[in-house]
């Protein structure tokens, strides 16, 4: 399974990563994202925040494209509560 721990940015230096969230917060679990020509994967390709969402674009199973979203401040929230040091 494809997955990844979000980073937190620090927002001077954007380049350099302050924590990582120990939680995964995208991961293939639905059955179209699971199966297809490459299974058990989920790409994110791109992301844009409208007001307080953050709206990430991905592919699944290399057959779909869809989107997800999370509330900002909430995501957020998560990343400082159960931060680890990168």
């Amino acid at each position: 399974m494809c997955t990844r721990p979000v980073p937190l940015l620090d927002l001077d230096d954007p380049e350099r990563k302050l924590h990582a969230c120990p939680i995964r917060f995208f991961k293939p679990e639905l059955d179209w994202e699971l199966v297809g020509e490459v299974n058990n994967v989920c790409f994110p390709t791109g992301a844009v925040v409208f007001d307080e969402t953050l709206y990430i674009y991905y592919g699944a199973a290399d057959e779909q494209i869809a989107c997800a979203t999370l509330n900002l401040a909430e995501l957020i929230n998560e990343l400082l509560t159960n931060k680890k040091p990168i």
